[in-house]
């Protein structure tokens, strides 16, 4: 878990010769996954922004659809990253805007609805 002394010590240490490195495989596997979902969505189809969050979910599972906490950490990673960095494109004006929308307008919304929220049960039973 990151701290407030992770981010004291980060611009510390950029000029001074690393403690070591690590294989960053599974998070480039992980970040070309969720930049693929993301590229591939059409963002003025409802359904297909469904589709790519229900791909994102399903991206933390395994081959043995098993979740996996390591693909689970990436996939946050790599959507952290994306957000940032289109957050970080917008003027502050319309960042506000954004959070201002899903604060009143989102969250007030699901918060009415939070103990009435239908489902579907879309498995197919022995009865079917």
């Amino acid at each position: 878990m990151f701290n407030m002394d992770d981010f004291e010590k980060m611009g510390d240490t950029n000029n001074e010769v690393p403690d070591g490195i690590i294989d960053a495989s599974d998070y480039y596997n992980d970040m070309e996954i969720v930049t693929n979902i993301l590229a591939g969505i059409d963002y003025d189809d409802m359904t297909s922004r469904m589709h790519g969050m229900m791909n994102l979910m399903n991206s933390t599972y395994d081959d043995d659809g098993d979740m996996n906490s390591e693909r689970v950490t990436g996939v946050v990673i790599a959507l952290s990253f994306h957000f940032v960095n289109m957050m970080n494109n917008l003027e502050q004006e319309s960042r506000d805007e954004y959070f201002e929308y899903a604060k009143n307008e989102v969250l007030e919304q699901i918060k009415d609805d939070v103990a009435t929220l239908p489902y579907w049960d879309l498995e197919e039973t022995d009865d079917e």
